[in-house]
């Protein structure tokens, strides 16, 4: 059985990534039982025009034929399949359905995608090593990547702000929010919550500000950009909501994210953003999460 795991901009980098590893801790799983070549399909992801990781040309031969079932050879033993979850780290069930239908099932090459939490105390050292070898960058994303790095400290804490996803776009998903746009919001508390954090620190590191908004990174500049509080004024946006223009600044921050020594969340949502939490696991970054 092929199994392609295939990142999708419908959803955010960092929810392809928890995804990615729940997919692997199945495929571990049940790897005695069926045999397995596993695979990861950047292909429709804004992410992959920055990549040298490419999925096979026979592969995406295969795939591209899927849409016109007459051309495709043995199309009945191919399948697009998607996986969701309850937005619950503690939903056991929701492995328990996907490793039934992989040994159930007569399809021999499946593209999936998920949004399935990972087991954390299964993040073993072969699936962080996995995740870390397919992030092969190319020279373009390497140059500007590494012009990031070359204006911060080797070692940094990384304090992530997210205000939530009605930034990226004109008609906001609403939880708990008395704010619709990045314009109105009022950040004053988070700021002065910041300064009183800041004044705590007794951690010999500068600290490196990421954000979903671009408005709060630009008061944050204005008030302690120097040495110890830097701040890139590059445009956020998420995957589901970006142009071509601005989609690099998505890996540019999810990968900043992995070079911090520390990492501390500050969320309006009740969990801790995919966008920080999983590479936190993978490259063992501690990590804190507050809620505003």
């Amino acid at each position: 059985m092929n199994i392609i795991y295939t990142f999708k901009n419908t959803q955010g980098i960092g929810d392809n990534l928890r995804g990615l590893i729940a997919i692997l801790q199945i495929v571990k799983k049940i790897g005695t039982q069926r045999e397995i070549q596993f695979h990861v399909d950047f292909s429709e992801s804004h992410i992959s025009k920055f990549l040298s990781h490419k999925l096979s040309d026979s592969l995406l031969q295969l795939k591209n034929t899927m849409g016109t079932i007459e051309s495709a050879e043995n199309a009945e033993l191919v399948e697009m399949k998607y996986f969701y979850c309850k937005e619950d780290p503690y939903d056991k069930g929701s492995h328990d359905d996907v490793i039934n239908y992989l040994l159930e099932t007569q399809i021999t090459t499946i593209f999936i995608n998920s949004n399935l939490f990972p087991h954390i105390d299964d993040i073993n050292e072969d699936i962080k090593a996995f995740v870390k070898d397919i992030f092969k960058f190319n020279e373009y994303f390497e140059s500007v990547f590494n012009g990031y790095l070359d204006q911060i400290p080797k070692d940094f804490i990384l304090y992530h702000y997210r205000f939530g996803d009605f930034m990226f776009h004109d008609n906001p998903i609403v939880y708990r929010y008395t704010n619709s746009n990045d314009h109105n919001t009022n950040y004053d508390p988070v700021i002065h919550y910041y300064d009183s954090e800041l004044s705590k620190q007794n951690e010999n590191y500068a600290a490196v500000i990421l954000s979903d908004s671009l408005n709060f990174k630009k008061k944050i500049y204005e008030m302690y950009n120097n040495n110890n509080t830097i701040v890139f004024l590059n445009k956020p946006s998420h995957t589901a909501y970006t142009n071509e223009v601005d989609d690099i600044n998505i890996f540019v921050d999810f990968f900043l994210v992995t070079r911090a020594k520390k990492i501390y969340c500050y969320s309006y949502y009740e969990w801790t953003s995919n966008f920080v939490l999983w590479n936190s696991y993978i490259y063992d970054i501690p990590i804190q999460t507050f809620t505003f």
